[in-house]
């Protein structure tokens, strides 16, 4: 990923404003800056000084989860704001949400070495400006955290990355398509979010394709990628990040299309299968299920992983004002005991390369917490069959 021209997707029109309320999942009334005086109060909470010019819009929400941490009245917010020629009924998007971060969380060594240092200073300044601490002395802008709200962009972002081969794993495809059906056997009719091929494929690649539930098969050397938005924190760690934040079957049933591809019966296609989880936050250092929230999508996952079927990516998509940048590259870990081991015993020797941006592959090998007073789950299971796996090949 380069540190000197990070790919962003940007933000158009941008107005600040602080939550009201989010209802029936895709909106949100939200009180434009300029209209009253809130900001946030000492305790956390927003001042509510009333002014008699308040304006109040209704933005769409494009995120259907829980948000959980950041859909609270009073959460300040970046809204998108529609060309004035646009038909859309909804005028405001919701971009971007500021939040405190949660003070009994614990606290490793967080670095962000390979984040551009103009991003972390758009973080600074806007989170200050948000906060309404920027006239106030010793502001320390890693209290608060930018979270990417609108799922839309992970996928726009990566179309962006993957077209500009700026994910070293999947660098070796030149040809990406979008929204591919006639992939999945367990739904015909559903579509995978990118099919990448490379360039003695490429022409192979027909209309036919993409057609809704067509029976073809997608030509050899190709991979199958589905994009995850993550943007829900940790429970014990700053710098962990989970997904999902309520029960995806939809996602549990994505994972096993995605290691049907690559079974036994289909590898004379060399399908490779990638879970691509884009992490929405400013805080980020490592992604893990959410196995206490969906068991069944954590048990698939660690399944999958652990058979080397999938292949898991996960990268921080750095949110602020201007737009949302692929910053980093981040590990992922089957369980959050291990990211949060990561995240706490984070060296130089295990952490961010401040040259390249990447982090190792196999970071979840490199976790040296003990799984002795792990419990007993199948996915804590699959981590200990892949580590014993891997111990037994390396000899």
């Amino acid at each position: 990923m380069s540190r000197t021209a990070p790919v962003c997707l940007p933000f158009s029109d941008v107005v600040t404003g602080t939550l009201v309320q989010r209802y029936k999942r895709f909106l949100a009334d939200v009180r434009l800056d300029g209209s009253s005086d809130a900001t946030f109060g000492n305790n956390g909470n927003p001042n509510t000084t009333s002014a008699t010019t308040a304006t109040t819009v209704t933005a769409h929400c494009a995120n259907p989860g829980a948000m959980t941490g950041y859909k609270d009245p009073g959460t300040r917010v970046v809204l998108s704001r529609a060309p004035p020629e646009s038909k859309r009924k909804l005028k405001y998007s919701w971009e971007l949400a500021i939040v405190k971060q949660d003070p009994t969380l614990a606290v490793g060594r967080s670095t962000h070495s390979a984040v551009p240092s103009e991003l972390l200073e758009q973080h600074q300044d806007q989170a200050a400006q948000l906060s309404g601490e920027e006239e106030q002395g010793g502001f320390d802008s890693s209290r608060y955290v930018s979270i990417g709200v609108n799922t839309h962009n992970a996928n726009k972002l990566v179309e962006l990355a993957l077209t500009a081969r700026a994910i070293p794993q999947l660098s070796i495809y030149t040809a990406v398509r979008r929204e591919v059906g006639g992939l999945f056997s367990h739904n015909p009719r559903s579509r995978a979010d990118f099919l990448l091929s490379d360039p003695s494929s490429a022409d192979a690649i027909t209309e036919e394709h993409s057609t809704l539930g067509s029976k073809e098969q997608p030509p050899p050397e190709t991979c199958v990628v589905e994009v995850k938005s993550v943007t829900m924190a940790g429970q014990r760690t700053r710098g962990v990040a989970l997904f999902p934040d309520a029960v995806s079957k939809r996602a549990t049933e994505h994972v096993h299309a995605l290691a049907q591809l690559t079974s036994a019966k289909r590898k004379k296609q060399q399908h490779r299968a990638v879970v691509l989880l884009c992490v929405q936050r400013s805080d980020a250092l490592a992604v893990a299920p959410a196995a206490h929230i969906d068991p069944a999508f954590a048990e698939e996952i660690a399944a999958a992983w652990s058979k080397s079927q999938v292949e898991v990516i996960a990268f921080q998509a750095y949110p602020c004002a201007a737009g949302l940048y692929l910053a980093q590259q981040i590990p992922f870990f089957l369980t959050e005991q291990e990211a949060d081991s990561y995240v706490l015993g984070l060296t130089e020797e295990h952490g961010i390369s401040a040259q390249s941006g990447e982090l190792p592959t196999n970071a979840s090998e490199d976790c040296r917490e003990s799984t002795q007073n792990e419990p007993d789950t199948p996915e804590t299971r699959a981590v200990r069959k892949s580590k014993r796996r891997r111990r037994q090949e390396r000899s």
